[in-house]
């Protein structure tokens, strides 16, 4: 059959009916599946609850991890936080302090506001001196001298790193004063004076336990003592801060208020406005609120005018403290000169000028002692009544120079007195350091045993050396 012939066979196709029963069968047929899928859908459909389980399942499935990763992170979070916790207890010459110090940059490099910064100074400065009694606290044997060592090692370093948070401390508080308002700046300052009165009375206290230890070396007191002279030199540098905005600030107020004595008609009076008095009739002038006709000039005039005395008030109460601290440090170290004996002075005097004496001590120095020794309480007290008045006045900046010049003036007294007393007790150790019998070409030295304790060591011969004991019976046989 050819193609044309199978082609016009193809045409008749719509001629050709199908079996009526096969097409009631096929029908019947289909009729039954559409009513069966349709049953089974009917039996499958959700109620809306069973479809949020469903999408809220879908969602978990995908999203939450698995059993095993969930371990794993919260053993590294608490791997984290513990080692955390134990670097915060750690200090110079331990393994996790250099963790420690890493925490505390991460600290400072996340907070962005400068005077936040300062107050995270503040506060690492904190943590430095509690490193420092930690490590303090920490008994020494004489058997252990590398342990002494690292001791000293220790505080060395933390001393460094105090001096460091302080210096700190100070830059950080130029800077707020150069972008924050002058409240925000007299208020840091006031957080700033109070942590370095803080540290200066815990490294006292620290100077006292390193002198008291004999164990310890003299050389960690010269590191407390530099400590202690930047601690000061910081807290004198933000009251200068602070007494610099009060300045700027009270002299701005002035210049606006002659701008408008000059342009009076820019300004307007209430009956009420005045000079306001006060229960006594006395007048008030401290704060006197200049009213003008634009209102955006108003408001800054009367925000000046009552930010100036806010500022003022802030900065009288710093220097005021300033100066009270001053007071109790001068009583202080003129109760130590008085207390110096005048023979000990002279003699060190004549022994420095004879050139028999080598010592620290000069003559300079000796004659400021014998300044202050001979001042009077009088004398000390009018120069504090005198700094009370420029305070009183508001002369603060003229007041703060003058607690200082006498601040510095008994600094260099005390120092001078710790020379004075290191040289008095060399002096004395070479007097009573070897005593030669005339009748023995041996030396030996002289056994300190108070009298309290002589009856409890010669009981029980503890603590006496072999050669001591040898020394006592040389000496029965010489009295014999």
């Amino acid at each position: 059959m050819n193609l044309a012939k199978k082609i016009s066979q193809i045409k008749h196709l719509e001629e050709i009916k199908p079996d009526k029963k096969w097409e009631k069968t096929i029908k019947y047929n289909l009729l039954e599946e559409i009513t069966a899928q349709n049953r089974l859908r009917q039996a499958y459909k959700l109620s809306a609850a069973q479809k949020v389980d469903l999408f809220a399942m879908r969602v978990f499935n995908r999203l939450a991890p698995s059993m095993t990763k969930v371990l794993a992170s919260f053993l590294i979070l608490m791997m984290f936080f513990g080692v955390n916790m134990a670097a915060q207890a750690s200090v110079p010459g331990e393994t996790l302090w250099p963790i420690k110090r890493s925490i505390e940059e991460a600290e400072l490099s996340i907070t962005f506001s400068p005077v936040k910064k300062t107050e995270v100074y503040i506060k690492h400065v904190n943590e430095r001196i509690a490193e420092i009694d930690k490590i303090l606290e920490e008994p020494l044997k004489p058997e252990e001298p590398e342990v002494k060592i690292a001791k000293e090692k220790a505080i060395k370093q933390a001393v460094t790193h105090l001096e460091k948070d302080v210096i700190s401390v100070d830059s950080s508080l130029k800077i707020v004063k150069q972008e924050k308002n002058a409240i925000e700046v007299v208020e840091l300052v006031k957080k700033v004076t109070d942590a370095t009165k803080e540290v200066e009375t815990n490294l006292e206290a620290q100077k006292k336990k390193v002198a008291a230890d004999d164990a310890t070396d003299e050389i960690l007191g010269q590191v407390l003592d530099n400590a202690q002279s930047i601690n000061q030199q910081v807290k004198k540098s933000a009251v200068s801060v602070a007494i610099e905005v009060h300045e700027e600030v009270q002299k701005s107020v002035e210049n606006q208020s002659g701008l408008l004595a000059i342009n009076p008609s820019r300004t307007t009076s209430t009956p009420n406005q005045g000079l306001a008095t006060d229960n006594t009739g006395s007048f008030d002038t401290t704060t006197v609120d200049i009213l003008v006709k634009s209102e955006t000039s108003q408001e800054n005039i009367v925000f000046n005018t009552q930010e100036a005395e806010t500022i003022s008030n802030l900065v009288r109460e710093i220097v005021a403290s300033e100066i009270n601290q001053v007071s109790l440090e001068v009583q202080g170290v003129k109760e130590k000169v008085d207390a110096a004996l005048d023979a000990d002075i002279a003699n060190i005097k004549k022994d420095v000028l004879a050139g028999d004496q080598e010592t620290t001590v000069g003559t300079v120095e000796l004659d400021e002692i014998d300044v202050i020794k001979n001042e009077s309480n009088e004398d000390r007290e009018g120069v504090l009544e005198e700094v009370k008045v420029l305070l009183d006045n508001g002369m603060l900046k003229d007041a703060f120079e003058k607690v200082n010049q006498l601040q510095d003036k008994y600094n260099k007294a005390e120092v001078t007195l710790e020379k004075i007393e290191k040289v008095i007790e060399k002096s004395a150790g070479e007097k009573s350091g070897e005593v030669i019998h005339t009748t023995t070409s041996t030396s030996s030295p002289i056994i300190n045993i108070k009298p309290e304790e002589a009856n409890t060591i010669e009981a029980s011969g503890i603590d006496i050396e072999e050669s001591d004991i040898k020394i006592k019976e040389e000496e029965q046989i010489l009295s014999n």
